[in-house]
C-alpha cells in the first residue's frame, strides 16, 4: 500500500462501487475497505482512518446503524463520515447529517466533486483539532452570516431558518453584496448561482481575489443541478454546494460544520 498523508475507510456492500472508489482516490490516498456493516466498526476502530466514506443500503448492518455505532465509541467517535449513497431524498440526509456525518453525497457522483469534499472536510478537521489544542474554553462571539440572493423569499427563510443561531444580513444584488461582505467581514456566506446583475460565480471570483474577503467560506446554494456549476463553484473556491429546495435541518447542519473552522 502506498504510504500517503491520510487514509480513507470505504464501507460498502457492493464491489463494483468499491473498485470505484478505490480507483479514484488510490492516488491520492491510502484506501481501505469492508463490505460488511457489522465487520466494518472493528476494522474502524483498528485501522484508525482520517475519513470514513459509508454507504447507507447493506444488508447486514445499514449505514446509520454504523454510524451511530462509530460515535457511541471513544476510539472511532471524531472520524468525520461521509455517506455516499444512491438514497437521494432529504429525509435521508436530515438523518444522516443529524447521526453525525459530516457530508452526504448523492449517487451516481462526480469524481472531481467527491474528492474536492472528501479534501475539504480534512481541511476542517485540521482546524478543528488545531483549535482544541489551543482552546482558553471562551467564546462569546457570534458568527455573522451573509445572505446573497435576488428572491425575497429564500432571504426569508434563510433568515428564518438561522437567525435564531446567528447574526444575518443580505444583500439581493450580486455587486452590493460584494461590498457589504468587504464592510461587515461575516464570518459565512450564502450566495446564490442566479442573479440578474452578476452572477454567483462571478461573485466569488471578486471575493476570493481581494485580500478582504478571501478567506471567507462562501457556500452556493442554488436551485441549479448541474454538476458542472457545482464543479465550477469549488473549483472558485466555495466550501459547500446546496440545491433549492433546501431542508431547514440539513442547511443548519451544514452551516454549522464550516462555522467549526472560524469559530
Amino acid at each position: 500500500m502506498s504510504n500517503f498523508e491520510h487514509s480513507v475507510l470505504i464501507i460498502d456492500s457492493d464491489l463494483l462501487n468499491i473498485t470505484a472508489l478505490t480507483y479514484l482516490l488510490s492516488d491520492e490516498f491510502n484506501v481501505f475497505t469492508e463490505r460488511s456493516g457489522c465487520k466494518s466498526i472493528e476494522v474502524a476502530k483498528e485501522v484508525r482512518p482520517d475519513i470514513i466514506l459509508l454507504d447507507v443500503v447493506m444488508p447486514d448492518m445499514n449505514g446509520f446503524e454504523v454510524i451511530t455505532a462509530l460515535k457511541k465509541d471513544e476510539a472511532t467517535k471524531d472520524i468525520p463520515v461521509i455517506f455516499v449513497t444512491g438514497l437521494n431524498n432529504t429525509r435521508d440526509e436530515e438523518q444522516g447529517l443529524t447521526l453525525g456525518a459530516v457530508d452526504y453525497v448523492n449517487k451516481p457522483f462526480s469524481s472531481y466533486i467527491l474528492k474536492l469534499r472528501i479534501k475539504n472536510q480534512l481541511q476542517i478537521q485540521k482546524y478543528i483539532t488545531h483549535d482544541l489544542s489551543t482552546d482558553t474554553g471562551i467564546n462569546e462571539k457570534r458568527e455573522s452570516i451573509l445572505i446573497i440572493d435576488d428572491d425575497k423569499l429564500n432571504i426569508i427563510a434563510l433568515t428564518r431558518i438561522l437567525g435564531a443561531d446567528y447574526q444575518v444580513y443580505f444583500e439581493s444584488g450580486g455587486e452590493n453584496g460584494i461590498k457589504v461582505a468587504k464592510t461587515l467581514k461575516p464570518d459565512l456566506i450564502l450566495l446564490d448561482v442566479l442573479m440578474p446583475e452578476i452572477t454567483g460565480l462571478e461573485v466569488i471570483k471578486f471575493l476570493k481575489t481581494d485580500e478582504e474577503t478571501r478567506d471567507i467560506p462562501v457556500i452556493f446554494l442554488t436551485g441549479r443541478r448541474d454538476v458542472q456549476d457545482e464543479e465550477a463553484g469549488f473549483v472558485l473556491g466555495a466550501v459547500d454546494y446546496i440545491t433549492k429546495p433546501f431542508s431547514a435541518s440539513v442547511v443548519k447542519i451544514r452551516v454549522r460544520n464550516q462555522l467549526k473552522i472560524v469559530t
